[in-house]
């Protein structure tokens, strides 16, 4: 390995191992969001999912302002000092909010704006806040270290996101063995142990980037930008932000301004690169339902008591990022003999096989769930949500991992974080649309419902609703792959 590589993969590993400590937090709490609005807010059900759905609504279209701003007027190292500050704000207001825990309370139907509520949705912000400035500098940081050493974007992303599930893991072990799910009184204390998580990770970037981030000529590579005037970074936010505002409300102004600007190579790029974030979606909503219709289903119709134990239903989300650190470095050397194979995986091809393989999983769910629609069993082997988490597992790292690298390849190299956040936005829409979803989840007191002509009385049909469209995605992207394709202009 050359000396820039070598430097890169250093920065790679750096940075990622960074990330690692914002992904334990955003997803630990994620694992109890849902608990903890039900057993230590006490907000009813109805009320809990409509909580849900425009949090992470809010959380996943924020990161497109975030990354205006953070394109126009802050250098890496700052966006992420805001991301880091941020997110342990958030978990210090968290920990009050959860420290107000009153066993017994009455159950709320609408939010009422007492102590502990509007500490938790302050808490809620700075959160969103946090993740969107971390999550798009990270992603950030590894296109710029790859880039100064002419890595493979695919290999470096494939290290950033198996360490990103290795944070998920730690995170929801956190949860579930320090904390538990059913120890509300405890739930506090996990805010404290992610806050100490995100002060070690913000002290050692502060203190190691200049060893880590550096290219061979010992430059750091994350301050592409200086100061170029007395203004403080408050007003120059306050002047992004009003500049933001502006642009909404002349928003067919700016964006024509904006393309009049690019290159025809760069409005190709961003034409497939708004193309294939539809596909995303798609993959998205299928992805969705681990944390959705999956935990309902694997709560009712999966063996979990063996006698001497009882799975919690939480556990069952640690297969998918275990199975991402798992297969990260055999999809590594997949894509090492992809190259010297010369075989043409671009990035519509890569997203079309991660289509297939999400049709994949709901086929074999589809197929495994007809037993129970038609009576012959109960409940399903856990190995069949194995086998599901498998190649859900799989088809992320050919699909996720590369829309990370696709941003780095499409977007204006000066707009990366504004595109990033916009690839960012799929998720709101996903989870959005999610929460619509699972309100058809079958049940033996729900009537038979209908997509169009196509009835959802049953797991099958309520599977293959996830399989069909994914698997035509798929189809469609393979086969118009050379067309498509031709829009990235490889090497100009």
């Amino acid at each position: 390995m050359s000396k820039d590589a070598s430097e890169t993969k250093k920065g790679t590993y750096f940075i990622s191992s960074l990330a690692m400590t914002s992904s334990l937090t955003e997803y630990g709490i994620s694992s109890i969001f849902t608990l903890f609005l039900i057993h230590v807010l006490h907000f009813s059900i109805p009320l809990s999912s409509s909580m849900y759905s425009q949090y992470y609504g809010f959380a996943y279209i924020l990161p497109i302002f975030v990354g205006l701003i953070s394109d126009s007027y802050l250098t890496k190292t700052k966006s992420l000092l805001i991301g880091f500050i941020s997110m342990i704000i958030s978990q210090l207001i968290l920990f009050a909010s959860a420290s107000l825990y009153a066993p017994g309370a009455v159950e709320q139907t609408v939010i009422t704006f007492n102590l502990q509520n509007t500490l938790f949705i302050v808490g809620l912000a700075f959160l969103a806040l946090g993740t969107s400035f971390a999550n798009n500098t990270f992603s950030n940081i590894i296109s710029l270290v790859s880039n100064t050493t002419q890595e493979d974007e695919i290999d470096s992303y494939s290290i950033y996101y198996s360490l990103l599930n290795l944070g998920v893991i730690i995170g929801i072990l956190i949860m579930t063995f320090v904390v538990g799910d059913t120890n509300y009184p405890l739930f506090k204390w996990s805010f404290l142990i992610f806050a100490i998580f995100l002060v070690i990770g913000m002290i050692v970037f502060l203190y190691a980037r200049h060893v880590f981030l550096v290219n061979y000529k010992g430059e750091l590579v994350v301050d592409d930008k200086t100061d170029e005037n007395n203004e403080g970074i408050l007003r120059r936010i306050a002047s992004g932000i009003k500049r933001i505002l502006h642009g909404i409300l002349h928003i067919k102004s700016v964006i024509s301004n904006f393309t009049s600007s690019l290159s025809k190579t760069e409005k190709d790029r961003l034409i497939l690169f708004f193309v294939i974030l539809i596909f995303i979606i798609v993959y998205r909503i299928g992805y969705n339902q681990s944390s959705a219709s999956m935990v309902i289903f694997e709560e009712s119709y999966v063996v979990r008591d063996y006698g001497f134990l009882v799975l919690p239903v939480q556990l069952f989300s640690i297969f998918n990022p275990l199975f991402i650190i798992l297969l990260s470095p055999l999809y590594s050397k997949f894509n090492q003999k992809a190259a010297d194979k010369n075989w043409n995986l671009g990035l519509v091809t890569r997203i079309g096989i991660g289509l297939l393989l999400l049709s994949l999983c709901f086929i074999v769910l589809a197929n495994i769930s007809y037993l129970i629609d038609v009576g012959v069993t109960n409940k399903i082997n856990i190995i069949w949500i194995i086998i599901y988490e498998l190649i859900l597992a799989l088809s992320e790292l050919f699909l996720s991992v590369t829309g990370y690298a696709m941003v780095a390849e499409l977007a204006p190299a000066n707009n990366f974080a504004l595109f990033f956040g916009i690839f960012q936005s799929t998720h709101a829409i996903a989870r959005y649309l999610t929460g619509k979803i699972i309100n058809i989840f079958p049940a033996s007191e729900v009537p038979t419902l209908f997509i169009g002509s196509f009835p959802i009385n049953g797991l099958t049909n309520f599977f293959l609703l996830f399989a069909v469209p994914a698997l035509i995605c798929g189809i469609i992207l393979i086969y118009k792959r050379k067309s498509l394709e031709r829009r990235v202009h490889y090497g100009e």
